[in-house]
């Protein structure tokens, strides 16, 4: 079971990652984006893994989720990353940013902007177009977390 120690409620901080990134494993479903690419984001050498490990098809046990979380740190190792990309179902990042994090890999999640705009067809029909935008990495907030 997992318990959360109470945190101290401290003043706005900016949630934005703004310190200096090397090389960046993207633990996502996604190839990363050329923005993206640009900023240290690399693939890692085997995505079909590396998507088998994120994706769940049934609800998982505490020791699945352990289990696959210490395979990617020890895919981040092996790539000599101290910084990885990840997404995610919030069950699944909890755990996954735990032990990255235990590990000294800071887990950075991409913010993108949406830009969207009306495109008007030949046919007089109006097409909405929604394109994401790379905008910055986001910290997401450190928790005291203990398993019993």
């Amino acid at each position: 079971m997992l318990k959360s120690e109470k945190q101290p409620i401290s003043k706005k901080k900016s949630m934005l990652y703004d310190g200096k990134i090397d090389r960046m494993l993207n633990l996502t479903q996604h190839v990363c984006t050329k923005i993206q690419e640009e900023q240290g984001v690399i693939e890692p050498a085997d995505k079909d893994y590396i998507k088998s490990l994120i994706t769940f098809e049934d609800i998982p046990e505490i020791e699945d989720l352990r289990s696959r979380a210490n395979k990617l740190v020890d895919v981040c190792k092996q790539e000599q990353v101290k910084f990885a990309l990840v997404a995610g179902a919030p069950f699944w990042l909890i755990v996954l940013e735990f032990y990255l994090r235990l590990h000294g890999i800071t887990p950075l999640h991409s913010f993108s902007k949406r830009i969207a705009y009306d495109h008007e067809n030949a046919d007089g029909t109006v097409q909405s177009i929604k394109t994401f935008v790379h905008a910055g990495w986001i910290q997401s907030p450190e928790y005291t977390l203990k398993w019993e």
